[in-house]
C-alpha cells in the first residue's frame, strides 16, 4: 500500500526552525520544503524523468513563494513531465530567453548604440565618422531619457512598430519643439539601424517618421529694414559695453555668422594680408561649450578685411591680445555669448523677436549688397558662406572664390557704413581709426 503523505500547512512552513543540518518537510507529489541551518527555506520538486532518472527542480524561496504558489508550480512541472518535457531544461531555456529579452529591449539597444558612438571623442564609428564630443553625447542621452525611455524602454526592440514610434513622437516629443523632434527622429533611425546590424531586425520602423510631422512654419531671424541702418549704426557707436560694441561692429562689417566670429582665435587673422581664414572646425576648448564650431558649411572660407574691420581688430588686440579668443568677454577667457549681444540689442531698444537679432545683421549685410546692384551675385553668396543648392551649377563654381571682387565689395560696404548710409554728422568709427 502506497504511503500517504500528510500535506503541509502554512503554520508548519512558518514555524519550521533551523537545525544543525538541513532537513526537509514534504507536502506530497514530490514537493519539498528544505530548511537550511542558516534559517532559509527553499522549495524543491523531486520528479522522475521519462528515462526513469530522478531529478530535482528548484521552485523558489519561502516565504517569497508561499505554499499555494509552490503547489501551483508543482502541478505545472508535472504537466510538463507528462508531455515528455524536462522542467529543469524548460526553466533553463526560459531563463535564457528572459536574459535575451532583457538584452534586446529598446533601452538596452539604445544604450549600446549610444556607448558605441560616444565612448571616446577621439575614436571613429564603423561608418568612419568621428564620434560625439562628451557634451553632445550627454545631450543625446538626456533626450532619450526624457522623451523615449518612459514609453519605450522595456519594449522588445523586435516588437516596436512604425505607428508606436509615431505616437511616441507626437505625444511625448513634439510638444518640446520641432527641432528636438527632428533630432529624436535621427536618433531613432540610427538606433534601429544598430538593431539591424545586430540582426535583431530586418527593417527599420523609424524610416519616414519625419514625414508624419506637421509642416514647418518658417520664420526668419528678426532684421531691420535697410532704411533703419543709420539708426542702428549710431546706436552701436553709442553703446558703452566695449567688447559687446566691438563685436557688433565686427558682425555688421563682415556679415559672418555668430558662431563663426565669436569662437575665432587670433591665429586665424592675417593682418598684413587683410584676410581672415575661417577654418572648417576648431579645436574644442575644455569648459567652453560649442567652442569647436567654425565655418558652418565645414569648408575653409576666406573673409577679406576692410580698413575699418582691421581697426576693430586692432582695438580688440589691445584688450584681448593675451587671450585665446578674439571676442573673449571682459570677465573671463570665454567667448562673448550670442545671448549677451542680443541682450545689448534689447537695451538699445530693439525687440529681438520682432526687430533685430545678432543673426539679423547678416540679413542687413546681404540686402545692402544685393540692392546696391554693384556686385556679382555669386561673389555675394560666397562671402555669405552659402552653399549652392543647384548641384550642376555647384560643380562648376564650388572652387571659385571671387576674391578680388570680394575685397572691393567689403571695403565698399565698410565705407558705406561709415559715410554713405549715414547722416553727415554721424560717424561709426573714430576719426583716423580706419587709417
Amino acid at each position: 500500500m502506497a504511503r500517504i503523505t500528510k500535506p503541509l500547512s502554512d503554520a508548519e512552513c512558518r514555524r519550521a526552525k533551523p537545525q544543525e543540518a538541513e532537513y526537509r518537510l514534504t507536502d506530497g507529489g514530490g514537493l519539498i520544503l528544505a530548511v537550511k541551518p542558516n534559517g532559509s527555506k527553499h522549495w524543491r520538486l523531486k520528479f522522475r524523468k521519462l528515462d526513469g532518472k530522478e531529478s530535482m527542480l528548484a521552485l523558489g524561496e519561502y516565504p517569497a513563494i508561499g505554499l499555494a504558489e509552490a503547489r501551483r508550480l508543482r502541478e505545472e512541472a508535472r504537466r510538463l513531465v507528462a508531455k515528455g518535457i524536462d522542467p529543469v531544461s524548460e526553466r533553463r531555456n526560459e531563463k535564457r530567453a528572459a536574459q535575451a529579452r532583457a538584452m534586446s529591449t529598446f533601452e538596452a539597444i539604445a544604450n549600446d548604440w549610444h556607448k558605441l558612438n560616444g565612448a571616446h571623442s577621439s575614436r571613429r564609428s564603423a561608418s568612419g565618422e568621428k564620434s560625439w564630443s562628451p557634451d553632445h553625447a550627454h545631450k543625446i542621452f538626456r533626450r532619450m531619457e526624457l522623451h523615449l525611455f518612459p514609453a519605450l524602454a522595456q519594449r522588445p526592440i523586435t516588437e516596436i512598430s512604425f505607428h508606436e514610434l509615431k505616437d511616441t513622437l507626437h505625444l511625448r516629443v513634439l510638444p518640446h519643439g520641432r527641432d528636438v523632434t527632428l533630432r529624436v527622429c535621427q536618433y531613432l533611425r540610427s538606433i534601429f539601424d544598430h538593431a539591424r546590424i545586430l540582426r535583431l531586425r530586418s527593417d527599420n520602423p523609424a524610416e519616414g517618421l519625419q514625414r508624419t510631422l506637421p509642416p514647418l512654419q518658417r520664420s526668419n531671424h528678426a532684421a531691420l529694414p535697410l532704411k533703419r541702418l543709420p539708426e542702428l549704426v549710431q546706436k552701436i557707436r553709442c553703446y558703452k559695453g566695449l567688447i559687446t560694441r566691438l563685436s557688433m561692429q565686427f558682425a555688421l562689417l563682415t556679415g559672418v555668422r555668430s558662431s563663426e566670429f565669436r569662437f575665432a582665435h587670433w591665429d586665424e587673422f592675417d593682418v598684413d594680408a587683410a584676410m581672415w581664414t575661417i577654418p572648417p572646425e576648431r579645436q574644442a576648448v575644455e569648459g567652453v561649450k560649442h567652442s569647436e564650431r567654425a565655418e558652418k558649411m565645414k569648408d575653409t572660407r576666406l573673409v577679406p578685411l576692410s580698413r575699418q574691420t582691421l581697426a576693430v581688430l586692432a582695438e580688440l588686440r589691445r584688450i584681448n591680445g593675451h587671450r585665446r579668443f578674439v571676442f573673449a568677454s571682459s570677465t573671463a577667457d570665454k567667448p562673448l555669448s550670442e545671448g549677451g549681444v542680443n541682450s545689448a540689442l534689447r537695451c538699445m531698444g530693439y525687440d529681438t523677436k520682432e526687430d533685430l537679432t545678432l543673426h539679423g545683421f547678416r540679413a542687413l549685410f546681404c540686402s545692402a549688397l544685393v540692392e546696391s546692384g554693384l556686385w556679382n551675385r555669386d561673389a555675394i553668396e560666397r562671402q555669405m558662406g552659402h552653399a549652392e543648392r543647384n548641384a550642376v551649377r555647384a560643380a562648376y563654381i564650388h572652387k571659385a572664390e571671387f576674391l578680388h571682387e570680394r575685397v572691393r565689395m567689403m571695403q565698399w560696404w565698410a565705407d558705406y557704413l561709415e559715410s554713405d548710409c549715414l547722416p553727415s554728422n554721424v560717424v561709426l568709427f573714430p576719426v583716423g581709426a580706419a587709417a
